[in-house]
């Protein structure tokens, strides 16, 4: 995992993952956060045990035990997901907007088969 181009300002996550030069990075990106332990910019790069990503849907259906009392909610909060990386570096992060894809490159690896 390298994480990336945090920025309070612009209120996103940037999480990058990578597997080895032979594959494309994929990455993580949320925007539009809520909430995000630990918040310290420029973690580096880490291994990772376990990552997860969960639908939060807004009001009036239910949250999955978990994520119950993670965030006040009310009618305003809109539908959420929740990333949660687990590793020798936890992120875990609430936000309105995610997207997933992989990231651009020159070398052969960017290259889809």
């Amino acid at each position: 995992m390298h994480e990336s181009d945090q920025d309070r300002k612009d209120n996103t996550l940037d999480v990058w993952l990578r597997e080895g030069p032979w594959k494309p990075d994929v990455v993580i990106s949320l925007s539009h956060l809520h909430s995000v332990r630990p918040w310290e910019p420029g973690l580096g790069v880490s291994f990772i045990d376990g990552i997860s990503l969960v639908h939060l849907p807004k009001l009036p259906l239910p949250w999955p035990a978990e994520a119950v009392g993670r965030l006040d909610r009310s009618e305003d909060l809109p539908e959420l997901v929740w990333l949660r990386i687990t590793g020798p570096i936890e992120v875990d992060a609430v936000a309105a907007i995610v997207t997933v894809y992989l990231a651009q490159s020159d070398d052969a690896a960017s290259v889809l088969r």
